[in-house]
This record gives structure tokens, C-alpha cells and sequence, in this order.
């Protein structure tokens, strides 16, 4: 009898004590953020994060490494400045409810990077993170008429600027024709309104 009270009391006492040994559930989503885009151009994106308790107090940093889809913490020791990269987020916030915040990359360089963003709660040994991977592809070049270039696969620019003036002088001129003969057609400055 006395091992049954025994095995009774200790049922009591872990169902007594059990809700006051608790962990905290957080989350952050996406997982991975993804930029992609040109060198210079401000790249954004939403990062949300929830937990089942609040309010939590976060601090955000983030560090970046040499190799797109590398998994170790490790590896990722360098700052975004070493990098030559701007990144813009709040450096801390208290969450008091599921929230996202903006998360913004400008590289002045093309090239492939790889970088973690560390959300930590604080007075916690609670922290999780996004793994970032960019794209920076080089500045588009403008051109005089449209604004843009056209490249080939070779990388070779062709600007068709040239092009777009000769079809405005033509218009012009055929106008100017038409007007000069005191009959003005339709046709043409359809046509010229078209091209």
C-alpha cells in the first residue's frame, strides 16, 4: 500500500509542476529570403515573425558568409559592410502579437551573396533566423531615346535609338508634305501616331 501511495504522489506532483517548466514557440517565416535584382536598386521584402507568448523583446542583426547555400552558422562571420552590401531593418522591436517588419538589401556591386538574418529574444536563449540569398545582377545601362538597352546573349549592347529619331523625322516630314499641299490626311498622321 505504501508503494501505491508513493506512485500516487509522484503522478500528483508532475501533474502539479508540469505547466511550470514551459519552452516558447517562435517563429519566423520565410525560412529563406530571397532578392533578387540589379546593383544599386533597394531590394525588399516582408519577414514575419509570431510566438505563443507575448510581449517578447527582439534584437535583429545579421551576418553574412562567402557561399550561396551554405548551412553552417559558422561560416557566416563577415559584416554586411564587408560585403559592400546596405542592409535595412528595425535593430530591435517588442512584438506583441504575430507582426512583420521590412527587410531591404542595396548592393553597389553585382554578384551572388549569402547572408543570415538573426532574430533574438531578449534575456532569452530563445533566438532563430533566415538564411538570405541575393542576386545582384550589373546596373542596366540606359539609353537616350527609350531609356533602356537591348543586349544580346553575347552581352554585346545595341541601342536603337538611331532607329527611334529616323522614324520621328519620317513622321515629321511626311507632314509636313501633306501640310505644305493643303490637304491634310488622316492616314498619315495615323500612321505616324501608331509607329
Amino acid at each position: 500500500m505504501s508503494n501505491s501511495l508513493l506512485s500516487n504522489s509522484r503522478v500528483f506532483l508532475l501533474i502539479v509542476l508540469l505547466p511550470l517548466s514551459s519552452g516558447l514557440e517562435f517563429g519566423v517565416s520565410p525560412p529563406v529570403i530571397h532578392f533578387e535584382g540589379t546593383a544599386g536598386e533597394l531590394l525588399c521584402t516582408n519577414v514575419s515573425v509570431s510566438a505563443d507568448a507575448y510581449p517578447l523583446n527582439l534584437a535583429l542583426s545579421d551576418r553574412w558568409g562567402t557561399i550561396v547555400g551554405e548551412r553552417s552558422i559558422s561560416r557566416y562571420s563577415h559584416a554586411s559592410g564587408e560585403k559592400g552590401l546596405d542592409v535595412f531593418y528595425p535593430l530591435s522591436m517588442t512584438l506583441i502579437g504575430p507582426d512583420s517588419f521590412p527587410v531591404c538589401l542595396r548592393s553597389s556591386q553585382a554578384g551572388t551573396y549569402a547572408g543570415l538574418l538573426i532574430i533574438d529574444v531578449v534575456d532569452s536563449k530563445v533566438m532563430v533566423g533566415s538564411w538570405i540569398e541575393a542576386s545582384v545582377s550589373p546596373e542596366k545601362t540606359r539609353s537616350f531615346l527609350t531609356g533602356f538597352g537591348v543586349e544580346d546573349s553575347g552581352g554585346q549592347r545595341f541601342l536603337y535609338w538611331e532607329l527611334g529619331i529616323l522614324v520621328i523625322l519620317a513622321c515629321l516630314f511626311a507632314i509636313l508634305i501633306v501640310a505644305t499641299r493643303k490637304r491634310i490626311s488622316k492616314k498619315v498622321y495615323i500612321l505616324c501616331f501608331v509607329v
